[in-house]
């Protein structure tokens, strides 16, 4: 089992040496931001990354000529090192994605990567979920991540996380059937479902119902 944890550990350390020290840095994470950035790939409008971080999604997006890239994220610390590495990202909002201080209807795609395995309470996943949906327009797309809760190798990998990462402060594993009441209780469809490096991470791209007139 220490083999097992070593190798995580020097993947980890790998990337957060290629993208600067920063803590969201990991091979995972890393799959996860691109293939995000593959789906926007002719998205427009204005988007918004919540629990942005540092800006390691946020640097690639926002090269992007028709996306307006904003980013919030609770941590003061996180905002400025994106700002400082990446000079580009200027839209950045301090606050807690419960209570997003944005208006109604006024995002054509929002993301969550990377961020729903670090939420302590389920309740208030489903919360930001709602606050996604409020800022929504009726045609945007939500991206989001979670790791795979019935996958063996997320099973020995968070079992004994804390022995070789302790910077770890929770991390919270998921099944798809874990959102599927509350999406449709939401008006909120399914419409991309894609697995990731060997099961361990799941990526949903989700849409608004539209309702009959």
């Amino acid at each position: 089992m220490l083999v097992f944890e070593v190798i995580f550990d020097k993947i980890r350390l790998i990337f957060r040496i290629l993208q600067g020290g920063t803590s969201s840095s990991g091979l995972i994470p890393e799959i996860i931001r691109k293939k995000a950035l593959r789906i926007l790939k002719h998205s427009k409008g204005r988007l918004l990354d919540v629990g942005c971080g540092e800006g390691l999604f946020l640097k690639n997006c926002i090269l992007k000529k028709d996306l307006q890239c904003l980013g919030v994220d609770l941590a003061f610390y996180s905002l400025q090192e994106a700002r400082k590495r990446h000079p580009l990202v200027s839209n950045l909002i301090m606050a807690d994605t419960r209570f997003l201080p944005i208006k109604d209807d006024s995002l054509d795609c929002v993301v969550m990567l990377n961020f729903s395995i670090n939420i302590a309470h389920y309740v208030d996943l489903l919360v930001i979920f709602r606050e996604i949906k409020r800022v929504l327009r009726r045609d945007g797309l939500v991206i989001f991540d979670f790791r795979e809760r019935n996958n063996f190798i997320n099973y020995l990998r968070f079992k004994f996380l804390r022995l070789y990462d302790r910077k770890v402060p929770i991390v919270n594993t998921y099944s798809i059937g874990d959102f599927k009441d509350f999406f449709e209780d939401e008006q909120l469809e399914i419409e991309q479902f894609h697995s990731l490096f060997l099961g361990t991470a799941k990526l949903v791209v989700l849409g608004r119902k539209i309702e009959n007139e």
